[in-house]
C-alpha cells in the first residue's frame, strides 16, 4: 500500500500523498509553480531532461511536446519515454526549431551549465522561452550525477550572459519548508526499521509524513512573502531569447 501511493503521488502528489510521500513539500511546491507558468510556453517545447515525462499534461499550449533525456544519467532506462536520447547536452534537432524548452530539476546534473544555456540559445526561435527549475536546497541524489546547487543570483548571471531576457525569477519554499523537507528526506530510510513490523509499517511513515509535511506548509502560510527568502527550496526562471 505504502509502494503504491508513493508511486502515484511521486511528482504531482495530491492533498493526500502529504501522507506518502517523503518529498512531498518540494514535488507539490514545483508542480504548482509549473501549472502556474505552463502557458507561458506555446507551440513546439521540448522537456529537457524529460524523466518519465510528468508535467506533460501543463503544457497544454503546446502544439507538439518533445520528450529529450540522455541515455546514461541517474534514472533507469526503463522509466524514461523521450522522443530523442543526446550526449553532451548537444541536441538532434536544428538551429531555431523550438518555441520553448522546459527543464525542470536538470541543471544540477549538468557540469557545463553555460553550454547548456547555449544550447537552449540555438534551439529556440527569436522571442522563444525557456522555463527553469533547480535546486537551491537538496541533498545529493542520482549520484554520481549531481554536480552543483545555484543561487538566484548566479542563474540570472549565466541566463543573461548566454543571451536571454529574464521574464520571471523566484524562490520557491520558505525557510520553514527548508527545514521540514531536509528532515524527511534524511528520515525516510529509517521507516525501512518498522516496515518489518506489519502493524507500524503503514501507519507510523504516514503519521510522520503528514505530521511534519502538514505542519510546514501549514507555516509557510504565515511566512512573511514580502521578506526577502535568503532560505528557499528552488529557483524557478523564466527566460526569453532576445
Amino acid at each position: 500500500m505504502f509502494e503504491n501511493a508513493i508511486k502515484v503521488n511521486e511528482f504531482n502528489p495530491s492533498r493526500s500523498g502529504i501522507f506518502f510521500n517523503a518529498a512531498y513539500i518540494i514535488r507539490r511546491t514545483i508542480s504548482e509553480a509549473l501549472r502556474t507558468n505552463a502557458a507561458f510556453l506555446k507551440g513546439k517545447v521540448l522537456d529537457y531532461g524529460c524523466g518519465s515525462r510528468p508535467y506533460e499534461h501543463f503544457f497544454t499550449e503546446a502544439t507538439q511536446y518533445i520528450g529529450g533525456d540522455i541515455e546514461s544519467g541517474g534514472h533507469p532506462a526503463d522509466r524514461k519515454k523521450a522522443d530523442i536520447y543526446f550526449e553532451e547536452m548537444k541536441v538532434p534537432l536544428p538551429d531555431g526549431e523550438l518555441d520553448g524548452v522546459l527543464a525542470s530539476e536538470v541543471l544540477e546534473h549538468l557540469f557545463d551549465l553555460p553550454g547548456c544555456l547555449h544550447e537552449f540559445h540555438r534551439l529556440l526561435k527569436p522571442g522563444g522561452r525557456v522555463l527553469v527549475t533547480c535546486p537551491f536546497v537538496w541533498p545529493l541524489h542520482e549520484q554520481p550525477y549531481d554536480f552543483a546547487r545555484y543561487t538566484s543570483y548566479a542563474l540570472k548571471s549565466e541566463f543573461e550572459k548566454a543571451g536571454f531576457r529574464l521574464v520571471k525569477q523566484e524562490r520557491l519554499g520558505t525557510p520553514i519548508e527548508v527545514l521540514g523537507q531536509m528532515y524527511l528526506a534524511d528520515l525516510l530510510p529509517e521507516f525501512s526499521l518498522v516496515r518489518k513490523i506489519p502493524v507500524l509499517r503503514t501507519f507510523v511513515p504516514m503519521l510522520v509524513l503528514g505530521g511534519i509535511s502538514g505542519f510546514c506548509r501549514l507555516g509557510a502560510r504565515f511566512s512573511d512573502l514580502k521578506r526577502e527568502r535568503k532560505l528557499y527550496l528552488t529557483n524557478l526562471v523564466l527566460a526569453e531569447k532576445i
